[in-house]
């Protein structure tokens, strides 16, 4: 898989070809089994459920949350650990299928079929994607543009992975332990270059917890003050 931060631009100016050919190594090999993926998604009747996911991750795949990521493969019936290929593969086809309103599918089918990244088999399954995806151009150039505007200016998280240990306190002569208590370490992934460790306390966690539940409040008055609004 590529590297979490690695931003792959889709440069509008460019032929369809030259999109594929201006892609990472790495992200090439990435993205060839990423289309094969979503021809087995298609084939398994979950061709709405894929077009709904397109356009809500980066170009790495990374969804807002891990538990975004297990719901996203629960409707579309795969694992887990294949989600960011298929998110990946789904964005790449928004960034050209979005970027040039006159692109269709056979355009897009049949670059990736030339630069070697959609395999002959994999055709009908990733065809049958691309279009649906410029049915609803609209709909998910306006997707694609909140998750824009959400990632916009600052770093943004991509990834929060944690673990708890017990963490001792020894006798003097380090002979026995006299007792223990439990420390979370969190691990912050970001966009950028620098990635933040912390540690907290169970008072901590359950502080956090708290202010983030009151925060998830406040997002959901916003988006229903804005619904109103139609904005």
């Amino acid at each position: 898989m590529p590297d979490e931060r690695e931003s792959i631009y889709i440069d509008p100016s460019l032929p369809i070809s030259g999109s594929f050919e201006m892609l990472p190594s790495a992200f090439k090999v990435f993205l060839k089994e990423a289309f094969s993926r979503i021809a087995k998604i298609v084939a398994a009747g979950k061709l709405s459920e894929l077009t709904s996911l397109a356009g809500s991750g980066d170009a790495t795949g990374a969804l807002p949350s891990q538990s975004a990521s297990k719901e996203a493969a629960a409707r579309l019936g795969i694992d887990v650990d294949e989600i960011p290929a298929v998110v990946a593969a789904a964005t790449f086809c928004v960034g050209i299928l979005v970027a040039r309103d006159g692109t269709n599918a056979d355009q897009l089918v049949n670059a990736g079929i030339e630069a070697g990244l959609i395999a002959s088999s994999d055709r009908a399954g990733v065809h049958q994607f691309a279009e649906s995806v410029v049915a609803n151009r609209s709909s998910i150039a306006d997707l694609t543009k909140r998750h824009r505007l959400v990632h916009a200016l600052l770093p943004s998280l991509t990834a929060f992975t944690c673990l708890v240990e017990l963490r001792p306190s020894f006798t003097e002569d380090a002979s026995a332990i006299k007792f223990c208590v439990p420390v979370v370490l969190g691990h912050l992934i970001n966009d950028s270059t620098d990635d933040v460790w912390i540690q907290m306390s169970k008072t901590q966690v359950e502080r956090l917890i708290l202010d983030m539940q009151d925060v998830l409040k406040k997002i959901e008055v916003l988006e229903k003050w804005s619904a109103k609004r139609g904005a």
